[in-house]
């Protein structure tokens, strides 16, 4: 048996036989990488539109979808016990996925507030030196310090910043009529 990307689609082939088995469909771009998750009959499929999907070969469908790639997944790989994925994608980055989705959230979840910590005093330095939102995300934008989820999260950290600030602002002129 033989998975084969074929553009956006995935075919199962089994080769002696020269029969299709299975044509699963969902990535949006081309299928760029595939592995598969030993003695659970699940194929794992990473494409250029950033998604990792996870396949049930013996029903022909979709389990789920992995999104947290900023570029390109470029390759893929499974632990033998089948908990873990690694992608590397264009962004020169490789993630670590757990294999049950509940556990890939709060993964993600962490891996931001970790590097949105990392961030806060960057931000907080650039927003007292220049203090316009604008001339701060430039900054991030064109840091190259930084990764592109690095940066991404940044510019994230800057909007919610300048809401904030802008919401201060506001309410100020309110407080002193209360007074």
């Amino acid at each position: 048996m033989l998975a084969i990307g074929q553009l956006k689609d995935i075919l199962l082939m089994d080769l002696e036989a020269g029969k299709t088995l299975g044509h699963f469909q969902g990535h949006t771009e081309k299928t760029a990488a595939l592995a598969e998750i030993p003695d659970r009959g699940i194929l794992v499929s990473g494409a250029h539109d950033r998604t990792i999907r996870l396949w049930d070969l013996k029903r022909q469908e979709q389990i789920t979808e992995l999104r947290g790639d900023l570029d390109v997944i470029h390759a893929l790989a499974v632990t033998p016990d089948g908990k873990t994925i690694f992608s590397a994608s264009g962004d020169h980055t490789v993630r670590r996925w757990d294999t049950r989705p509940q556990r890939a959230v709060l993964q993600a979840r962490v891996e931001y507030r970790e590097t949105a910590s990392r961030l806060a005093p960057r931000l907080q330095r650039r927003f007292d030196e220049l203090n316009d939102p604008v001339a701060v995300a430039e900054k991030f934008k064109t840091d190259t310090d930084l990764t592109d989820r690095e940066r991404q999260i940044s510019l994230q950290l800057v909007l919610k910043e300048a809401m904030s600030r802008r919401k201060s602002a506001d309410a100020s002129p309110a407080e002193a009529e209360q007074r």
